[in-house]
């Protein structure tokens, strides 16, 4: 047996009682001496002050969110601005148009190794599903869904800028398009 163990067993225990046994009667004396002192009025005032420190915190936590929050809407009030842009001269045009599919994807066309073989840089994007059998191959016989599939596909670059304002608050964004 080593001596390191035998110093362990030897004085290990003694040590773990006097701790336990010094926490106790210091708890002891601390109820026995506070118990006397301590009034309905100090109480009062603890807890006042507790009161008035929690509303400067809710208050200043509330000014941050607000400041968050008011970028993060006035993004998206220039995105929607923009997306409307876009979509009229997208309407206005009359050469054809294809929408950037490296950072739109449909699901049906992700298969099962789309993770492990996604490439560097494309950890922002965006999937869009519209039926059972629509993918980007038969999209022509749906012009509208096209047309807003393309609008949308020139403003995720943009989106993705706004919603980093709000990070590490948030992780992911869903967004409906109907």
């Amino acid at each position: 047996m080593k001596l390191e163990d035998k110093f362990f067993k030897a004085f290990f225990y003694p040590f773990l009682s006097g701790v336990i046994l010094c926490t106790f009667i210091v708890i002891t004396f601390l109820g026995f001496f506070t118990n006397k002192t301590f009034d309905k009025r100090t109480g009062q005032k603890i807890i006042d002050f507790r009161k008035n420190y929690s509303k400067i915190i809710i208050n200043s936590a509330n000014i941050l969110l607000q400041k968050k929050f008011l970028k993060f809407q006035t993004g998206l009030n220039e995105l929607a601005i923009f997306y409307q842009k876009v979509a009229y001269d997208l309407l206005n045009s009359n050469k054809n148009h294809n929408f950037n599919n490296s950072f739109l994807k449909c699901v049906f066309n992700l298969g099962d190794d789309f993770c492990d073989n996604m490439p560097e840089g494309t950890e922002h994007m965006a999937l869009w599903i519209l039926d059972s059998e629509t993918t980007e191959e038969n999209l022509e016989e749906k012009k509208d869904v096209k047309y807003q599939l393309i609008a949308f596909s020139n403003i995720i670059h943009n989106l993705d800028v706004i919603l980093e304002t709000v990070k590490p608050e948030t992780q992911f964004f869903f967004f409906i398009l109907t």
